[in-house]
């Protein structure tokens, strides 16, 4: 696998210093980004409360309505 520098010498290998320094920045942005998103997909779906949680909450609202 290249890495960043040489992947973006390779591409441009006129940019100067500064704008490597860019690339980079975004590449581990854009990075951080992806390991956000990962995460996020992992929990996608799963519920907040368990079981119990839900159907005691449940079960205490319809007890006593009123007191909401």
């Amino acid at each position: 696998m290249l890495y960043t520098k040489d992947w973006i010498e390779m591409r441009n290998p006129a940019r100067s210093a500064g704008d490597i320094a860019a690339y980079e920045r975004k590449i581990a942005q854009l990075e951080r980004d992806k390991v956000i998103a990962e995460e996020r997909l992992a929990n996608c779906g799963k519920p907040k409360h368990t079981l119990e949680e839900s159907l005691e909450l449940a079960l205490t609202f319809l007890s006593r309505p009123w007191k909401i």
